[in-house]
């Protein structure tokens, strides 16, 4: 029997009703946590303290601190030279964090960002608050906070994926001291999706201090290379949090209200103009007059975010780059709907084979197509078991009929880190019951803990419906069309030994030349893909080296079809890393790339289907970014389709005073074919200011030019949060033809938002 639109919404509706039993959440215990590792407690506060960085409080004076932090750069495992040291109390509302900082030399503590979720915070002095709430070993949810009061808050999912566009509502202060430096951070509750009434016994945590002077990091559970900062298998842990006020209820009948809701509303107001001939043209113009709501609610164990008449206008634009292979790009998810709670319906490997690539939603072929109204649900129904739904409408435009789109996932934790789960996606017309695409997999990750072995494993397949129409490639679809309702396979593995001296990895994925996933990326399909690769990491701790080191790879790709090996590719690879944060290196390679169907790059250049041979070699150095310049680079030369390509990138920020910072960044590549194409040059400009006037008021300017695209385009923003988790932002935009300075597109928009309560 066919697989039709109303077989899937009745499967996703099934999942929503099982998540919809309001069981209380389950949390590990301490017996599921017990490992090797630093371990804090929570002490319950009645007086709350005031988050103005000073640690004057009274709550704070007779609760015991934590230290022991470990040097993980520049001398892994030494005792760091500064002394560090927390507390963390917490009440029926929020988590309370207090952070000591010592250093011998405070007159060069370094305070250069104070505007908010800017990653160049790390090259402060920074604290770090890696927060795993459910203890999954995978999710971190992180607040960090520099000397100079500068915050950023982020998701680091499945410990490598780090995604600063997450906003949460909390608190911070820093103060300098004669000593060094204090911070103070309030994080509710509700920002972690911790329910008040069932707090968990014990939560994964680590704090990591980023010291600017030394280029130094210093960790409360290390995070030894290979792992990531974010590696939330390797944090400590902290209990108490479900701890009774003196063993009474005293204030705990606050927390019996099992529901935490806020509601944010927002007013946008401005004009658009679409493809004006000069900026006189204002006959033109659109009025902009909208509104909508967002309504986020703790509602037991599960947490709910719903969304009406949603705009993005205050979304930041994507750098301008040029694509030279025949695949879609893989670009970031930058909207706060779709990023929160995202690792939940993660499924798949990143920019190859995934189910869900949250892009492909509100945008097509490079236009934004309006969202009438979305919701997602997450929650914990039983023990170890997590599940999501997503749901999110968007209304007709010229190419694209009312179409939903959906998504479901649930995993089950099998302890260490390690998971299985399943997920299911569905992409539907609203008006033709023909017109649809359904996804599904199962998956699992295995953490070994004694040895640190990682491997990963899905299967997947989709069925297609006859209308359907060719996926929209632009953005990372492939597929030829409708496949009338066959099933389409697909799959792969992943084992990787993550030792801190040698690192294997080793892969293998099939993609069924039918596979289609109108919700997800898939890179490729009917192929076979095999990989493996070697890093090899020695630590050195002389002549101011840090460690180098060496890699070496090898992949293969097979067509699914014929069994004809259409790409292979061998690469090394050697980096040399000093203590002070300089770093330069060399890659190179050598292969075959076989084109099965002809395209086009550049300005229309063709690119017939045959074998090409491949060889590529490019020298990169970075500078350290604690440094009131830095910069990083590389110089490449290879083949490219019967053809050269030669070329360099450079990116450098510059940031005198904490009050603004210029970064820029070129691309430029020079082809000349050997035979009678016509050779052409790429190049994109990118830059951004910031001026930080305060922590909580900044402009954002950005401009962007694309010389194949033949565009210029400009982007300032000035984002004003007046209370926690209420903005106002004012942001204009153009867009202009290269050599006639016209104007293309145009907009000027005021969008207000109050966080309630």
């Amino acid at each position: 029997m066919p697989w039709t639109r109303p077989h899937a919404t009745a499967a996703l509706s099934l999942l929503t009703l099982c998540a919809g039993a309001h069981a209380p959440p389950a949390y590990a215990s301490d017996a599921a946590a017990t490992r090797d590792g630093p371990h804090a407690v929570a002490h319950r506060t009645t007086d709350p303290p005031r988050i103005d960085g000073k640690l004057d409080d009274p709550a704070w004076q007779s609760v015991p601190s934590h230290g022991d932090f470990v040097e993980r750069q520049p001398r892994l495992r030494s005792s760091p030279p500064v002394d560090t040291r927390f507390t963390v109390l917490f009440d029926h509302e929020a988590l309370y964090f207090a952070v000591r900082a010592q250093d011998d030399q405070p007159e060069n503590i370094r305070a250069q960002t104070r505007t908010r979720d800017d990653f160049a915070m790390f090259g402060d002095d920074v604290i770090s608050i890696k927060i795993d709430p459910t203890l999954d070993r995978r999710t971190t949810i992180g607040f960090a906070i520099n000397a100079g009061g500068a915050k950023l808050d982020y998701r680091g999912i499945d410990e490598q994926d780090f995604r600063i566009e997450f906003d949460a509502v909390w608190q911070g202060a820093a103060r300098r001291t004669k000593n060094g430096w204090t911070a103070e951070l309030r994080i509710p509750f509700a920002a972690l999706g911790i329910q008040p009434a069932n707090r968990p016994a014990i939560i994964g945590l680590n704090l990591t201090r980023d010291h600017a002077r030394r280029n130094g990091s210093y960790d409360w559970a290390l995070m030894a290379p290979p792992f990531s900062p974010i590696a939330a298998s390797r944090y400590g842990t902290m209990s108490g949090l479900d701890a009774k006020l003196d063993g009474r209820l005293g204030d705990e009948a606050n927390d019996s209200v099992a529901s935490h809701v806020a509601l944010v509303p927002y007013a946008i107001g401005g004009f658009r103009r679409e493809a004006g001939e000069s900026v006189r043209s204002r006959a033109k113009n659109e009025a902009v007059l909208s509104g909508g709501v967002d309504a986020l609610a703790q509602l037991g164990s599960y947490a709910t975010h719903l969304t009406l008449n949603t705009d993005f206008a205050q979304v930041d634009l994507d750098n301008q780059i040029v694509n030279f292979s025949r695949f879609g790009l893989f670009l970031p998810e930058k909207r706060d709907f779709f990023l929160r709670d995202l690792e939940v319906l993660s499924f798949g490997k990143p920019g190859h084979s995934q189910l869900l690539y949250s892009r492909r939603i509100g945008l097509y072929d490079g236009n934004t197509v309006p969202i009438m109204a979305g919701a997602k649900t997450v929650g914990r129904p039983h023990d170890k078991v997590r599940v999501g739904v997503l749901q999110v409408t968007t209304r007709p435009t010229d190419v694209l009929p009312w179409t939903s789109h959906a998504a479901a996932r649930s995993t089950v934790e099998l302890g260490g880190g390690s998971n299985t789960g399943v997920m299911l996606t569905h992409r539907g017309s609203l008006e033709n019951s023909r017109d649809h695409n359904v996804a599904f997999g199962v998956d699992g990750t295995w953490r070994g803990e004694a040895v640190p072995l990682l491997i990963r494993t899905a299967a997947f397949g989709s069925v297609t419906g006859a209308d359907a129409a060719a996926p929209d490639v632009a953005t990372g679809g492939t597929g030829n069309g409708a496949f009338a309702n066959r099933v389409a396979p697909g799959g792969g593995v992943e084992v990787s030994l993550r030792d801190e001296l040698f690192h294997p990895r080793a892969s293998y994925a099939y993609l069924h030349p039918e596979l289609r996933t109108d919700l997800g990326f898939l890179q490729r399909v009917g192929v076979h893909q095999t990989a493996a690769n070697l890093d090899i990491q020695p630590t050195v701790g002389a002549y101011g080296i840090r460690r180098v080191v060496i890699s070496q790879g090898i992949s293969g790709v097979v067509s699914a079809e014929d069994d004809q090996l259409l790409d292979w590719q061998g690469s090394g690879n050697l980096k040399i890393v000093w203590d002070a944060g300089f770093a330069v290196g060399a890659y190179a390679s050598r292969g075959l790339n076989t084109v099965t169907q002809a395209f086009e790059v550049g300005r229309n250049t063709p690119v017939p289907a045959k074998p090409y041979r491949t060889r590529e070699a490019l020298v990169y150095f970075n500078t350290p970014n604690t440094q009131s310049l830095s910069a990083n680079g590389l110089i490449y030369s290879g083949l490219f389709y019967d053809g050269t390509m030669t070329g360099f990138q450079l990116h450098a920020e510059w940031a005198p005073v904490p009050l603004f910072r210029l970064r820029g960044g070129s691309d430029y590549r020079h082809i000349v074919f050997d035979d009678d194409r016509e050779g052409f040059d790429s190049l994109t400009l990118n830059s951004r200011f910031t001026f930080g006037f305060t922590t909580k008021l900044s402009l954002n300017s950005y401009a962007g030019y694309n010389l194949i695209a033949d565009l210029v385009r400009v982007q300032n923003r000035l984002r004003w949060t007046y209370l926690p988790g209420s903005d106002i932002f004012i942001v204009q935009q153009m867009d202009l033809h290269d050599d006639s300075g016209a104007i293309r597109n145009t907009s000027f928009l005021v969008k207000t938002s109050y966080h309630w309560p």
